[in-house]
């Protein structure tokens, strides 16, 4: 209940949410490379120690939250690799649907992902199930994450807020 408590325990959240993309390199890398643990640890020591890491996790912002789930969306993308399912397709949209619903640049995501459903699916000559896989992705971030946009749209007039008061307030800071 207390500002100073919820001061301090933001950017706390956000540091811990900035320790999921180093944690999945270290998975990755150990599973590209098992034998090698040293570059597993290296891969995952780049991204913690990263000077805008460090700097953005200190403050009041979403960064290393957008940061986590943008990261868990290509994880599970590169998990899905060669899998033909939808239930893949779906997890990487709803993960991909909270990095949008965190900041917009999470839009980058789901651009990805789309096309590289896409183009396995040409490449694969299997475009009809392709273009399904990339309908769910989409569809799945809209329901978790564009509901936002599509709200300040109709409510609003306009899909992202710009020049709200906390906005001055952040340039004051």
């Amino acid at each position: 209940e207390s500002p100073l408590l919820t001061q301090a325990a933001i950017p706390l959240l956000g540091s811990a949410a900035g320790l999921v993309p180093a944690g999945l390199a270290y998975t990755f890398v150990r599973r590209i490379d098992p034998e090698d643990t040293r570059r597993a640890v290296l891969a995952a020591g780049l991204l913690c120690f990263l000077p805008v890491h460090i700097y953005m996790s200190a403050m009041l912002n979403e960064e290393m939250l957008a940061s986590m789930w943008v990261s868990l969306a290509l994880f599970a993308l590169l998990r899905a690799h060669g899998r033909s399912d939808l239930a893949s397709a779906a997890l990487v949209g709803g993960l991909g649907g909270l990095a949008l619903l965190t900041k917009l640049s999470g839009s980058l995501v789901l651009l990805a992902s789309a096309a590289v459903l896409a183009i396995d699916g040409l490449r694969r000559r299997e475009i009809g199930p392709a273009l399904g896989r990339v309908a769910v992705l989409l569809t799945v971030a809209g329901i978790v994450g564009g509901w936002f946009y599509l709200h300040n749209l109709v409510q609003y007039g306009y899909l992202y807020p710009h020049g709200l008061s906390v906005h001055a307030l952040m340039f004051d800071m």
